[in-house]
């Protein structure tokens, strides 16, 4: 359990360390593959946009997130 807890701490210092190197990194899973699970991508837009509705992001922020996420 406690090892569990330490890989998993580790795990999200590990994920958060390379979006600061390179913000479209993509995580490597076991056996070397390098494509990560389908999110939401819906649902992450539409958090997007509530952020842009409330002022905390510009537009241009929303777009380039938008697009990252649609992947074009």
């Amino acid at each position: 359990m406690a090892r569990e807890r330490t890989v998993g701490k580790l795990h999200k210092m590990a994920t958060a360390l390379m979006k600061m190197i390179d913000p479209n990194a993509g995580e490597v899973y076991e056996g070397g593959d390098t494509q990560a699970p389908k999110a939401d991508g819906v649902e992450e837009i539409k958090r997007y946009k509530e952020l842009l509705d409330a002022g905390v992001i510009t537009e241009a922020e929303f777009a380039a997130k938008k697009r990252l996420l649609l992947g074009i």
